[in-house]
């Protein structure tokens, strides 16, 4: 049985590593620079190992443990730059827009990674969010929480994709 190490990472956020470093237990071996399953929406890279445990010694008992390292086929390079946000013209909806550079050719790992990274919340694709919300057909017509809330677009360019968040105007 392999003694558990106390390491330290940092969140990744936009496809890169951000923010202060928190403390983990993990019981696989890991080095400066790995990737890590913090839980099953988060990843983190690893920023030091052999943490002594007098360093966490306060808070030993709510520190969490890793999950383990990610897997070499699940790792996807992503880079996003929002390009756009705000309205296009006055009194219009307002959009926030994404051009997400990557070699991942699988669109639900790039909108798992929208939804974690860049929009935090979970919004229905354009084409749903219209049907649902059609006047007298739609199953949501009245449901101004759904209307509200917006919807989302990803499409494909030539180097990635381009993510795009639409929020109705609200006065």
């Amino acid at each position: 049985m392999m003694k558990t190490n106390v390491i330290k990472l940092r969140f990744i956020r936009a496809g890169e590593p951000s923010g202060r470093e928190y403390t983990y237990y993990s019981n696989t071996d890991v080095v400066v620079g790995d990737l890590v399953e913090i839980d099953v929406n988060k990843q983190g890279v690893v920023t030091q190992i052999n943490v002594p445990e007098e360093e966490i010694a306060p808070f030993k008992d709510r520190a969490k443990t890793i999950l383990g390292k990610v897997p070499e086929e699940t790792k996807a390079k992503f880079k996003a730059q929002q390009i756009h946000c705000g309205q296009y013209k006055p009194y219009g909806d307002s959009f926030r827009v994404w051009d997400i550079e990557t070699d991942c050719t699988d669109s639900e790992k790039v909108l798992e990674y929208c939804f974690t990274d860049l929009y935090q919340r979970k919004i229905p694709e354009g084409v749903e969010w219209h049907k649902n919300i059609r006047y007298g057909t739609g199953e949501k017509s009245g449901d101004a929480n759904y209307y509200f809330a917006g919807y989302y677009e990803l499409s494909k360019t030539d180097t990635g994709y381009k993510f795009t968040v639409c929020e109705p105007f609200a006065d």
